[in-house]
């Protein structure tokens, strides 16, 4: 049984959908509440030998012919951060999660791979804050949908992204799915919801002009995202801070795309004048990829020395994606009312015979606008 305290601040946070169409509403009650004894956490001490991490020719990539260097954080981004996310939870929540480690990594690009296949897809990965905002910090659009909604309408939302938005539904969908113990539910909401909590975490991921296609920079989406992970990421060290859980889950997102948003300029201006300095002729090569096609790719010389500029913010950002995925995560299950993982653990697997769109509800894409339904943000 949940404590009223629980209750009261799942109300506050978001509401559930009221239909299966996104347009009828995710409210929330504008009050603030805080924890004064937040939940306690056990630190893990020893968590097993069988942690391996993932490496570019671990990932298989699905044979679909897709250029798989455009996907959001690329597959390797977005698998490696739902991969460490595991690890940053606080007992009990990293035993169970553990156990399912290999799906949570496998599926944390279903998302990406839906935008192909689902048209209501494409703008739950981002959002174009200077549409908006003409500077942070961000006070133009309300941080809950139904305010946004009344204030801007569903299709300008839809239009310009609605990743934060999502977060919080995601966050609720969750949540029940803990309550209800299916393990099913929690276990494929759970991979989406890190999808989603990542993308947030990209500075790219917030702007119209998300491929630099408005300052004559094409391809930093996946330079930035893709190609500096590609190249760098054994050299990481993701270690984090644990989870923790998230008094203001709305508020959290927010931050974080706040967060994105303020390194935009960097990112935009350290690749401009870095490429006004730099060889043309040297700037890209061709390489064979695991496909054994033949593709025009940026340097790795030049990838290096861009993301050194940055301060090895790429890293940075990954790594505080990984405390954020696990931070929500183990706020769903703390607001779930902390069930026994244990009970749902012994739960019978049939999840890769399981239809994803049974676990989330589907957006209408009658109510989409057509800015929606393709590519953008790749």
């Amino acid at each position: 049984m949940k404590s009223l305290k629980h209750q009261i601040l799942l109300a506050i946070c978001f509401i559930a959908y009221c239909s299966d169409t996104f347009s009828d509403g995710f409210n929330a009650i504008p009050l603030e509440l805080h924890f004064s004894e937040p939940p306690p956490q056990q630190n893990i001490r020893d968590k097993g030998n069988a942690y391996k991490p993932i490496t570019t020719n671990a990932i298989n990539y699905p044979q679909s012919g897709l250029n798989t260097t455009a996907a959001k954080w690329g597959f390797l981004g977005h698998k490696t951060i739902n991969q460490h996310a595991v690890f940053a939870l606080p007992q009990p929540l990293f035993g169970f999660y553990k156990k399912h480690i290999q799906f949570i990594t496998d599926h944390a690009i279903d998302p990406d791979q839906r935008r192909y296949t689902d048209t209501a897809e494409v703008c739950r990965h981002y959002i174009d804050l200077d549409h908006y905002e003409k500077a942070l910090p961000i006070d133009t659009l309300p941080k809950y949908w139904k305010q946004a909604v009344e204030k801007f309408s569903a299709d300008t939302l839809f239009a310009y992204g609605i990743v934060p938005y999502h977060v919080q539904i995601m966050l609720y969908r969750l949540t029940k799915a803990f309550e209800e113990k299916n393990l099913t539910a929690i276990l494929r909401l759970s991979a989406d919801i890190g999808h989603y909590v990542a993308d947030a975490h990209v500075p790219l991921h917030t702007t119209e002009n998300y491929d630099g296609q408005l300052t004559h920079q094409h391809g930093i989406h996946a330079l930035w995202e893709t190609r500096i992970p590609e190249i760098s990421l054994p050299n990481y060290l993701l270690l984090t801070e644990s989870g923790h859980f998230l008094e203001q889950p709305a508020d959290s997102i927010w931050i974080s795309v706040s967060q994105s948003h303020a390194l935009l300029t960097t990112v935009l201006q350290t690749e401009k004048s870095l490429s006004q300095k730099w060889p043309q002729t040297k700037k890209y090569e061709l390489s064979t990829d695991l496909h054994g096609k033949t593709k025009k790719q940026i340097h790795p010389k030049f990838v290096k020395s861009y993301e050194a500029q940055l301060d090895h913010m790429v890293e940075i950002r990954m790594k505080k994606a990984i405390v954020a995925v696990a931070s929500y995560w183990y706020t769903a299950w703390i607001l779930a009312g902390q069930p026994n993982l244990d009970e749902i653990s012994d739960q019978p697997q049939t999840l890769e015979s399981t239809n994803p769109e049974k676990t989330e509800t589907v957006i209408s894409t009658s109510i989409l606008p057509s800015r929606c339904d393709g590519l953008k943000h790749d």
